[in-house]
């Protein structure tokens, strides 16, 4: 694939996580219905089981964001779609023992973190966004062209999630998350290899999803 040299950060290049599990534990994970189709594929559980939909009030941004989806005709009763979280710990639902259990099958932005990439008029530009306790090392080496590949394909797959969204509220924007679910063809039905659905939030979180285009990293925020 042709594209323009990458201006890589010093920083970003010689980043290397050292497993802390931080970033699965501090913040919403704003997935694509691909991501969720990936981890329904990956753990044989319904995308109820996988995700969840904060309002704006949970979680930090505005409904203008990239990713918000309607349920119902009132414009403040939207949601974000992310991750489930783990309602005792906040943490992301597949952290266990601080590892991804679903690492294979991760989302697009899991795997971009923390690195976040800039279209600029001299090419790509990647530096390091870290907005949580990060005790990482300095003595990585990154592979640019893969990262660039994994967000080209991030981009790919949100642009055709926003299509859906635009689909889903063009044909009326139900009220019930599951049937948002069902509009996106995932998995519905409970596989009674996790939790059941919840239709409550946890108590607490740490910092929001930022699915908006601008930025590279887009899960996290």
């Amino acid at each position: 694939m042709n594209r323009p040299l990458a201006i890589v950060d010093a920083a970003a290049r010689r980043f290397r996580c050292t497993g802390c599990g931080n970033c699965c534990k501090e913040v919403w994970i704003n997935v694509t219905d691909a991501d969720v189709r990936r981890l329904c594929d990956a753990t044989g559980l319904s995308a109820a089981e996988v995700v969840q939909f904060p309002s704006v009030d949970a979680v930090e941004g505005t409904a203008e964001d990239d990713g918000w989806v309607a349920f119902g005709p009132d414009p403040k009763d939207v949601g974000l779609m992310t991750l489930r979280s783990n309602r005792a710990t906040g943490a992301c639902r597949f952290l266990v023992d601080d590892r991804c259990s679903v690492y294979e099958a991760r989302p697009r932005a899991c795997r971009l973190y923390p690195w976040d990439v800039e279209r600029t008029p001299a090419g790509p530009k990647v530096r390091l966004d870290i907005f949580t306790e990060c005790p990482h090392e300095e003595d990585g080496s990154l592979d640019v062209p893969s990262l660039l590949d994994e967000y080209e394909l991030d981009e790919e797959e949100r642009q055709a999630y926003e299509e859906r969204i635009w689909e889903w509220e063009a044909e009326g924007a139900a009220e019930d998350p599951l049937e948002f679910l069902r509009f996106l063809g995932l998995p519905s039905r409970h596989s009674s290899l996790g939790p059941p659905p919840a239709a409550e939030e946890p108590a607490s979180q740490g910092t929001a999803a930022k699915p908006q285009r601008s930025s590279v990293f887009r899960i996290f925020g």
